[in-house]
Protein backbone atom coordinates (compact mmCIF):
# COMPACT_ATOMS: atom_id res chain seq x y z
CA UNK A 1 0.00 0.00 0.00
CA UNK A 2 1.28 3.52 -0.75
CA UNK A 3 2.87 5.36 2.16
CA UNK A 4 0.70 8.47 1.72
CA UNK A 5 -2.48 6.36 1.79
CA UNK A 6 -1.42 4.63 5.02
CA UNK A 7 -0.61 8.01 6.59
CA UNK A 8 -4.06 9.33 5.63
CA UNK A 9 -5.80 6.20 6.95
CA UNK A 10 -4.01 6.58 10.28
CA UNK A 11 -5.16 10.18 10.52
CA UNK A 12 -1.67 11.66 10.42
CA UNK A 13 -2.60 14.02 7.58
CA UNK A 14 -4.35 14.13 4.21
CA UNK A 15 -2.83 12.35 1.21
CA UNK A 16 -1.78 15.67 -0.29
CA UNK A 17 -0.14 16.74 2.98
CA UNK A 18 1.52 13.32 3.22
CA UNK A 19 3.03 13.71 -0.25
CA UNK A 20 4.41 17.14 0.71
CA UNK A 21 5.93 15.76 3.93
CA UNK A 22 7.44 12.81 2.06
CA UNK A 23 9.02 15.11 -0.56
CA UNK A 24 10.56 17.23 2.22
CA UNK A 25 12.03 14.14 3.90
CA UNK A 26 9.94 14.55 7.05
CA UNK A 27 8.61 10.97 7.11
CA UNK A 28 10.31 8.05 8.82
CA UNK A 29 9.29 4.46 8.10
CA UNK A 30 10.71 2.00 10.62
CA UNK A 31 13.14 4.77 11.71
CA UNK A 32 14.45 5.23 8.14
CA UNK A 33 13.93 8.59 6.40
CA UNK A 34 11.82 8.28 3.25
CA UNK A 35 11.58 11.00 0.60
CA UNK A 36 10.37 8.97 -2.39
CA UNK A 37 6.79 9.51 -3.53
CA UNK A 38 4.82 6.36 -4.32
CA UNK A 39 6.79 4.19 -1.90
CA UNK A 40 4.96 0.95 -1.11
CA UNK A 41 4.98 -0.16 2.52
CA UNK A 42 3.40 -2.81 4.68
CA UNK A 43 0.52 -1.12 6.56
CA UNK A 44 1.88 -2.60 9.81
CA UNK A 45 5.18 -0.69 9.55
CA UNK A 46 5.89 2.14 11.99
CA UNK A 47 5.51 5.66 10.58
CA UNK A 48 6.77 8.79 12.32
CA UNK A 49 6.73 12.45 11.31
CA UNK A 50 9.56 14.90 11.89
CA UNK A 51 8.77 17.77 14.28
CA UNK A 52 8.96 20.16 11.31
CA UNK A 53 5.86 18.49 9.86
CA UNK A 54 3.61 20.22 12.38
CA UNK A 55 0.34 21.12 10.72
CA UNK A 56 0.06 24.33 12.74
CA UNK A 57 -3.17 25.58 14.20
CA UNK A 58 -6.57 24.19 13.46
CA UNK A 59 -9.71 26.25 13.69
CA UNK A 60 -13.28 25.32 14.48
CA UNK A 61 -15.75 27.20 12.30
CA UNK A 62 -18.91 27.90 14.32
CA UNK A 63 -21.36 30.46 12.93
CA UNK A 64 -22.67 33.08 15.34
CA UNK A 65 -26.42 33.46 15.75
Amino acid sequence: MRLSKVMAQRGLCSRREADACIEKGWVLVDRQRNNTLGTKIDPRQAIALDKRASTGSSFLDIPFQ
